[in-house]
């Protein structure tokens, strides 16, 4: 980054604290936008990136011109909002395909691994299977490598809690030694 562009995102930093303090995130990061205009490439498309997972705003991504920040945007603000059914509406995007995109079973293992939701690694393709992983999946992605790397609901773990669970009455699960999964509404200390 040349001195020019560290001066501009120091001025963007100071100006984005006055503005998230004397306005509301939404408007900041809508300000902060206008701000990343003044960048090019690669620098204002991770500039938008930034100010739009802060705020939580996926209209926001649109302004992003490189498909692959574009995609990964999205994912973050997809695990943030802890709804992974908005990694379906990732298909109908116009970046959706490009090279350096992320896809929906990338997006649904990083969300998985982010929430510690096993359930949510059954909306992958069970005939997908990427080994070569990226940034975000670095371990490769498909249904096993995703259940592989949820930290509970495992002998010994905490259970897990599902956020894509339909039953509110059972959000909570652990897998049994035979390998089912076990839904609680009042969940163990420790899965047994």
């Amino acid at each position: 980054m040349t001195s020019k562009n560290l001066i501009f995102v120091c001025l963007l930093f100071v100006s984005m604290t006055a503005l998230l303090c004397a306005a509301g995130c939404q408007d900041a990061a809508e300000m902060g936008a206008i701000a990343c205009e003044g960048l090019e490439g690669e620098d204002r498309d991770h500039c938008i990136q930034q100010l739009a997972v802060a705020s939580g705003n996926l209209e926001m991504c649109e302004d992003i011109e490189s498909a692959g920040p574009k995609s990964k945007c999205w994912l973050y603000i997809i695990a943030d909002s802890q709804n992974p059914a908005y990694c379906n509406a990732m298909v109908k995007q116009d970046w959706y395909g490009k090279q350096g995109a992320y896809d929906i079973n990338e997006c649904f293992q990083y969300v998985a691994r982010e929430l510690d939701d096993p359930d949510i690694c059954r909306y992958i393709a069970k005939d997908y299977t990427d080994t070569f992983g990226s940034d975000l999946n670095p371990g490769g992605v498909s249904q096993k490598i995703c259940l592989d790397s949820i930290q509970c609901g495992h002998t010994g773990q905490k259970p897990c809690y599902s956020f894509s669970q339909t039953d509110d009455d059972k959000k909570y699960s652990c897998v049994s030694e035979d390998g089912t999964q076990l839904y609680y509404s009042t969940p163990p200390d420790t899965c047994p």
